[in-house]
Order: structure tokens, then C-alpha cells, then sequence
């Protein structure tokens, strides 16, 4: 019984390459049109982009049991998986919410700054900066999704099999009521459910 042998878990992890380039889809986004006030938007870049992510992992962390627009019914989850999003609301994992929040902030402080040399990449671009805050905050919350989620489901990962073996399995009004489990319930997913299964099996 081991969480390396969750396949959801490392598709999770896997998600870590599409951080870099959602930054960089951003800094494009940060340099389009004149720049109103910094005082304005830097601190709505923060509200849009990072609070939503930290307050959700906060409150109600994401389930690793959703891919794209489907996610699986808890009632569908072996123990072992309820288990491991039991370990989601550890408060190691909080902290590294934390961290991570405050890395995201200095990211666009950084990039924030460096956009104004992306200019004459861009100048095909509609010069609108309305138009270039959305697209910024859309690539910055997207970003922050991107190493959030991974950084969590890394340290599940590194979960050693005796705590995981100790800890109480969430329950099913638990998954429904203090997890943030977006796309269609489904009862499978034909490709993971199968990986899933003979990984137990061999468990």
C-alpha cells in the first residue's frame, strides 16, 4: 500500500512543465497596452491570480481524482484513495500552500517588471491593456494552478507507507463537502481506472 502507485497522483505532479509556460504566456500578457497604475494593478493580479488558489487549498483542496472535465464518484474511490486525499488537508501542506503563494507574488513582481522588454514581441498584438490584464490573469491563475497542485501532490507522493497505513480515510459526505472536485462525475475513467486497479492488485 503505497501512494507512488496512484497514477492520479503523478499526472498531478506531471502538471509541474505547464508552469513555466503559462508564466511566459503571462509576461506577453503583462507587456500589451500602457500600463494604468502599478498601485491598481499589481494588487488586483494578486486577487485575481493568487488568492483563489491559496484559499482554495486552504478550505477545500483540490481532488486529484478529476482529470480534465471528468472526475471520478467518491463513492467510485478505493479505500487507499480516500486515504490519500485524507492527506491533502495535512498541515504540511498548508505551509507549502503558503510558500508557494508567496513565490507566486514575487513571480509576478518580477515579471511584472521584465514585461515592458516583451513589447516588440507582441506588437501584432491588439495594443488594449484591458485586453492584456485578461489574458495575464487568466496565465498567471492558471500558473499558480500548476504549481500548487503539484507541489501537493509531491509531498503525498513522499508519504511513507506506515503514516499512510495510520491515517483515517475521508468519508464520502467529506469528498463531497471539503474538496474542490470540478468536471462530471463519472464512475470511470477508463484508462486510469484500469492503472488503477492492477496497481491495488499488486498492493
Amino acid at each position: 500500500m503505497s501512494t507512488r502507485s496512484e497514477p492520479f497522483l503523478w499526472i498531478h505532479f506531471g502538471g509541474i512543465i505547464m508552469f513555466p509556460l503559462m508564466l511566459a504566456i503571462a509576461v506577453l500578457g503583462l507587456g500589451m497596452g500602457q500600463r494604468y497604475s502599478y498601485l491598481i494593478e499589481f494588487p488586483l493580479l494578486i486577487i485575481i491570480a493568487v488568492l483563489p488558489i491559496l484559499v482554495m487549498q486552504f478550505y477545500r483542496p483540490f481532488n486529484i481524482f478529476s482529470i480534465l472535465v471528468f472526475a471520478l464518484e467518491p463513492e467510485v474511490l478505493s479505500q487507499i484513495q480516500r486515504k490519500i486525499l485524507a492527506l491533502f488537508r495535512r498541515r504540511q501542506q498548508k505551509i507549502v500552500n503558503a510558500i508557494a503563494s508567496g513565490f507566486m507574488v514575487l513571480n509576478l513582481y518580477l515579471l511584472y517588471n521584465f514585461s515592458s522588454g516583451t513589447i516588440g514581441l507582441i506588437s501584432w498584438l491588439p495594443q488594449q491593456r484591458i485586453f492584456g490584464l485578461a489574458i495575464a490573469s487568466l496565465a498567471l491563475l492558471s500558473s499558480n494552478l500548476f504549481l500548487q497542485i503539484p507541489l501537493n501532490a509531491f509531498q503525498v507522493l513522499l508519504t511513507s507507507e506506515s503514516e499512510l497505513a495510520q491515517i483515517e480515510q475521508c468519508s464520502l459526505s467529506e469528498i463531497a463537502s471539503e474538496f474542490t472536485t470540478p468536471g462530471i462525475k463519472v464512475n470511470q475513467i477508463p484508462w486510469l481506472t484500469t492503472a488503477t486497479s492492477k496497481t491495488e492488485n499488486i498492493n
